[in-house]
């Protein structure tokens, strides 16, 4: 994964959001569709060109859990696929990828790096009192969290909540939610050495 271009801000119903990075993902060129053609948009350099997925393309998501910085990526109409070339190329009629890669095995698509939902920073040391996960989107509380300080992620309260600290009737109805987040920052990562502030209920 390489940057691409520079953060932009983009603003969703109104609000600002956290800033777009772009970056170009390397994919194999045999994890492709086979049907998948593209058109020159450009040269890059001697050695590269920028080529655009044809319009009649159906989208396709790319998976690879390996690439923790970007583990899926879109490729649809319209999508920019760099490709390794020889002697550089402009063609603007849509041809089959394979026919414009050769001997390469990797293409690179640009691509907007996913944003992941985190929970505010005055939740840092928090965990789930179900499966004692540190790694929450939203904090479900007891309906006594100021007495018992009982918690729960969205995967154990999905499957119903349950702790010998939960008294009858016990709804959890109190809700935490998550942000948009740039994925660069991971607050709860253990090698990190930062200060856990003392856990309030919000």
């Amino acid at each position: 994964v390489r940057a691409a271009e520079p953060t932009r801000q983009v603003l969703v119903h109104g609000r600002s959001t956290p800033s777009v990075l772009f970056l170009e993902v390397d994919v194999p060129v045999t994890a492709m569709p086979a049907e998948l053609k593209v058109i020159f948009s450009r040269n890059i350099d001697a050695d590269y060109a920028e080529m655009l997925v044809d319009e009649g393309c159906k989208p396709f998501v790319h998976k690879d859990p390996s690439n923790l910085l970007q583990p899926s990526v879109q490729i649809e109409a319209g999508s920019r696929i760099r490709v390794a070339i020889s002697g550089g190329s402009s063609s603007s009629s849509a041809v089959p990828l394979s026919d414009v890669v050769g001997s390469s095995k990797i293409c690179s698509v640009h691509s907007s790096l996913a944003l992941v939902k985190r929970l505010p920073e005055r939740f840092e040391g928090f965990s789930c009192d179900g499966c004692e996960t540190a790694t929450m989107e939203d904090i479900h509380w007891s309906d006594h969290a100021e007495n018992n300080s009982v918690l729960f992620c969205n995967d154990c309260f999905a499957k119903g909540p349950k702790h010998n600290k939960l008294k009858e009737g016990d709804t959890c109805s109190r809700t935490s939610h998550g942000e948009l987040q740039s994925p660069f920052r991971a607050p709860k990562d253990k090698n990190l050495n930062e200060a856990r502030p003392t856990q309030q209920i919000y």
